[in-house]
């Protein structure tokens, strides 16, 4: 089994447990890798609210961090302060992103997979056909 196999493992294991019992299973990927792993798995539409989220919650606490700290501590704050301010504003993406991103991208494939199919071919064998779409791709597309 390669490493290719290993992930498509994992997933089929992960959309299997979402779809018997209804719950999420933690990803570390798409925890640790942001938007970065939502455009990596071609979830450009998450990834664009995400980033857009982000760029405006942003532009709306950084100043109030910015004065905030110069008033407090004046000409001599601490750099520390932003990178506090900056896990305020991007950890609870990556947390919503670990809990909801393996749901998220199992309804993107279902949702590929239903616009050139029918309901009736929402199978295991056209999951993981899609699922080499977007996690086998090796560059001379012997695997989908």
């Amino acid at each position: 089994m390669g490493r290719h196999d290993a992930r498509g493992i994992y997933y089929l294991a992960a959309f299997k447990k979402l779809e018997d019992s209804g719950k999420n299973t933690w990803n570390w990927a798409a925890f640790l890798g942001g938007i970065l792993w939502c455009s990596y798995r071609k979830m450009f539409g998450e990834c664009a609210f995400l980033l857009l989220f982000e760029m405006v919650l942003s532009a709306l606490f950084f100043p109030f961090l910015l004065f905030g700290a110069f008033a407090y501590f004046g000409e001599n704050f601490p750099l520390e302060i932003f990178y506090v301010g900056i896990a305020i504003v991007f950890i609870p993406f990556r947390v919503f992103l670990g809990i909801c991103g393996t749901a998220n991208y199992y309804d993107q494939i279902k949702e590929n997979i239903m616009n050139y199919s029918s309901d009736d071919d929402l199978n295991e064998e056209n999951i993981r056909a899609e699922l080499s779409k977007t996690l086998f791709y090796d560059g001379d597309n012997k695997n989908g």
